[in-house]
């Protein structure tokens, strides 16, 4: 999730299933774990990077999709 997230920083994740419209979380896609912008848009779910070198994500309705956590903070280690 660079320039959010940088590699070798600690993500502070809370337990939970639920996600807002733009919090940003962790979560399992398609046997993938990533850390992405959770997007709400027209019905659709839609996982976004800040990192704009990766095309969003839209979670299928057959996909196999689960949210593990919100990222509630960070602790860069320099």
């Amino acid at each position: 999730m660079y320039p959010l997230y940088e590699g070798g920083d600690i993500l502070f994740v809370e337990n939970t299933k639920a996600l807002k419209n733009n919090d940003i979380g962790i979560f399992v896609h398609e046997d993938d774990t990533v850390c992405k912008r959770y997007c709400l848009k027209d019905g659709s779910k839609i996982l976004v990077s800040e990192n704009n070198e990766y095309e969003p994500r839209e979670v299928l309705p057959n996909d196999s999709f689960e949210i593990k956590g919100k990222v509630i903070g960070k602790y860069h280690v320099d």
